[in-house]
C-alpha cells in the first residue's frame, strides 16, 4: 500500500514537472516568436500605409512617380498573424496548462481580436479596393501611355493628365474611399499592436515568476 502511494506521488511530481515545462515552452514561444513577429509586422504595415496615404502630394508631381505610387496605393495590405503556438496549444488542449486564468483569457482575447479584424476591417478594405478604387485606377492611371512606357511599350493610349484627374469627381471619390479604408486598417493595427505589447509584458512577468 505504501509502495503504491509512493509511486502515485512520484508520478504526480513527474507529471507536474512536465506540465510546468510545457507551460513555459508555450509562453516562451508566444513571447519570443509569435508576438515578436506580430509586432514587427504590424509596425511595417503601419509605416507602409502611412507612406502610401501621402499619395495626394504626388498628384502635382511627376507622372511616372504618381503611377508608381498609385500601384502601391491599390495594393492589398493584410496582417498575417504568427499563430502557430496558439493553434497548437488549442488543438492539443495544452492551453489549460497556463495556470493564470487572467493570462489565458488575454491570450484568447488577442487572437479573437485578430479574427474579428480580418473578418470585418480587412475584408471590408479588400472589397472597397477591388470594387471601387482599382477599377478607377486601372482605367484612368494604369491604362495610359506613360504607364506602359515604363516598360518600353508604346501603345496608342491617352496620356495621363494629372490636372484633369484632380477634377475627376469619380476618381477622387475612389481615392477618398481607399484612404478611409486604409485609415481604418491602420487604426485597427495600432490597437492590435498595443494588445500584443500588453500580452507580451504579461507573459514576460509570468515567466519571471516561475
Amino acid at each position: 500500500m505504501i509502495g503504491i502511494l509512493l509511486a502515485f506521488k512520484l508520478n504526480t511530481i513527474v507529471q507536474n514537472r512536465e506540465n510546468n515545462f510545457e507551460e513555459k515552452r508555450i509562453l516562451y514561444n508566444l513571447l519570443k516568436h509569435d508576438l515578436k513577429n506580430d509586432i514587427e509586422q504590424l509596425n511595417q504595415l503601419i509605416d507602409s500605409v502611412e507612406a502610401t496615404t501621402q499619395i495626394m502630394t504626388a498628384l502635382t508631381g511627376d507622372k511616372v512617380e504618381f503611377i508608381t505610387e498609385m500601384e502601391a496605393f491599390i495594393k492589398d495590405y493584410n496582417f498575417q498573424t504568427s499563430d502557430g503556438t496558439y493553434n497548437e496549444a488549442v488543438s492539443t488542449g495544452t492551453m489549460r496548462l497556463i495556470k493564470s486564468d487572467s493570462l489565458r483569457g488575454l491570450i484568447f482575447k488577442y487572437y479573437k481580436e485578430i479574427e474579428n479584424n480580418k473578418f470585418l476591417i480587412e475584408q471590408s478594405a479588400f472589397v472597397n479596393n477591388h470594387d471601387i478604387t482599382r477599377p478607377e485606377t486601372y482605367a484612368k492611371v494604369i491604362a495610359t501611355s506613360e504607364s506602359f512606357a515604363r516598360y518600353n511599350i508604346k501603345l496608342p493610349l491617352p496620356e495621363l493628365n494629372l490636372g484633369n484627374l484632380i477634377k475627376d469627381q469619380k476618381f477622387m471619390g475612389s481615392m477618398f474611399s481607399r484612404m478611409a479604408s486604409l485609415q481604418s486598417q491602420k487604426e485597427s493595427w495600432r490597437e492590435l499592436k498595443q494588445e500584443a505589447i500588453i500580452l507580451s509584458e504579461e507573459i514576460e512577468q509570468e515567466l519571471k515568476s516561475h
